[in-house]
């Protein structure tokens, strides 16, 4: 795994060196050289300093050659042969994407056995032979650097505020279903998204300021999510540059390597009370040995997480809620002791409540008992059965991933608690990476892309097909 703050653009390179090699044809030329230049995507000068790494397809890794660039971002290798893995890494810069190193991948395997000029998105290859009978190799790759998110956060007075938790997501549409990014949020309409970044989430210093970088090209909104403990209980998690409302709050368009600046003033405001029951079912309790029930709340116009209130035994209350609609579930544990911080789900409900400017009392959640959810899983023609991986997403997700074994055909989620779920489906790590569902069914509805709510219906089940298109081939 690469430190953070470095990535790298890899592109597959053949190179015909002197003979001697066995299982390849007599080689045309004497010798091959790789030169190339390193540049900044966006201005295109030179990046000196840059780390580059020559790993043969077929050597140790311990075998690797490496180089840094120049001043003027230049690097060679001289008596290459075989197919190699080139790696070019920066801080400061990303890669170059999976989209380029795919269409690089031709190009290896091919262009560099004879003279010409190749090109991807992101690279430019040129080969030729010299009047020495050499064939010379020159490679320009270019490196985009991060955008980068600064700001300020200051409570409603002005005054900074430190150890304040600031957190950025990427505003996106939904294409092909909600991103399978853990925290995702589809928002009212289901056309766009609030995606969370990889490093999004900062604390402010003791001047109250933030830094998130390693950002992509991208629209962004940024927030504040939580504050230090002992702060003013009506300070609101904040939209910059002052707003609670996601509609009001600030798009920040970030272009390739630009820096823009985000204050927040914190919105300090005092809210109604809302209270009721968690019913359990009958003969039935929400508390008992190790056995508790928790109640989460989460504003439908906010994405800047969800609060959550033990229930007393079947009593709760939430203080200082701001008008707006609100998703109310509530879940009930069994533990097997008293250290057991996860336990299984055993009852569930959920409701959504309009919250005005006037507490809300005699408010009741009746719990039901919750079931794991059954599926089916089928391969396509010409798919080899392989092991999946079943990642769950949703806003109240308290499993881990589902390890699926291809050959059983059958598959059991666990109880999930009430809400609406996606799922995003994957080989097992280490597994072949060109299998991809076709289709999720439930019932007579495809839910690949829209996913589904939970409960399930009684005798629902969900029933996934797998493909396996590799390069436009089946496997």
């Amino acid at each position: 795994m690469r430190i953070a703050l470095y990535c790298f653009a890899w592109i597959p390179l053949l190179l015909i060196s002197a003979p001697g090699i066995e299982a390849q044809p007599k080689p045309r030329y004497a010798t091959a050289f790789l030169e190339g230049t390193v540049v900044n995507s966006v201005n295109g000068e030179p990046l000196g300093g840059a780390r580059v790494k020559l790993q043969g397809a077929d050597w140790g890794n311990d075998d690797a050659v490496y180089t840094k660039t120049d001043a003027q971002g230049r690097f060679q290798f001289a008596n290459t042969r075989g197919l190699f893995i080139l790696v070019v890494e920066k801080p400061g810069f990303m890669h170059l994407g999976s989209s380029s190193t795919t269409s690089a991948r031709p190009v290896g395997l091919h262009g560099m056995q004879r003279p010409g000029v190749y090109s991807g998105a992101g690279w430019r290859l040129e080969t030729k032979v010299d009047e020495a009978g050499e064939l010379h190799a020159m490679v320009t790759i270019q490196l985009t650097p991060f955008a980068v998110i600064t700001g300020r956060v200051t409570d409603p007075e002005g005054y900074p505020m430190p150890n304040t938790n600031v957190t950025v997501w990427m505003r996106a549409p939904v294409e092909n279903g909600p991103h399978p990014r853990p925290g995702t949020q589809v928002l009212p309409g289901g056309k766009e998204q609030l995606v969370p970044v990889a490093g999004g989430n900062v604390q402010t210093n003791d001047r109250g300021e933030y830094r998130v970088a390693r950002l992509s090209e991208g629209t962004y909104h940024a927030a504040v999510q939580g504050f230090p403990w002992g702060w003013e209980r009506t300070y609101r998690a904040t939209y910059a540059p002052n707003t609670t409302d996601l509609s009001a709050a600030k798009l920040f368009q970030l272009a390739a390597g630009e820096e823009v600046r985000a204050d927040i003033r914190i919105v300090q405001r005092s809210g109604v009370r809302l209270s009721g029951r968690a019913v359990s079912p009958p003969g039935e309790s929400p508390q008992g040995s190790f056995r508790q029930t928790m109640l989460y709340v989460q504003a439908d116009a906010m994405s800047t997480g969800t609060t959550f209130n033990r229930v007393d035994r079947d009593q709760f209350e939430i203080p200082d809620l701001l008008p707006g609609r609100y998703t109310l579930t509530a879940v009930t544990r069994q533990t097997n002791s008293m250290n057991d911080s996860q336990g299984t789900l055993i009852y569930g409900a959920s409701r959504s409540v309009d919250v005005g400017t006037q507490d809300i009392t005699g408010l009741d959640l009746e719990l039901k008992p919750l079931e794991e959810i059954q599926g089916t899983v089928a391969f396509g023609a010409g798919c080899t059965p392989t092991d999946l991986t079943i990642q769950l997403s949703g806003t109240m997700i308290f499993a881990p991933d589902v390890q699926l074994k291809g050959s059983e055909g059958r598959f059991a989620l666990p109880r999930l608690a009430p809400g609406h779920v996606t799922l995003n489906i994957q080989p097992r790590s280490g597994g072949p990476r060109w299998f991809q569902p076709v289709s999720i069914r439930l019932g007579d509805r495809d839910v690949r892309q829209s996913g589904f709510d939970v409960p399930l219906a009684a005798g629902e089940t969900l029933n996934i097909t797998m493909g396996c298109s590799r390069m436009g081939g089946a496997r």
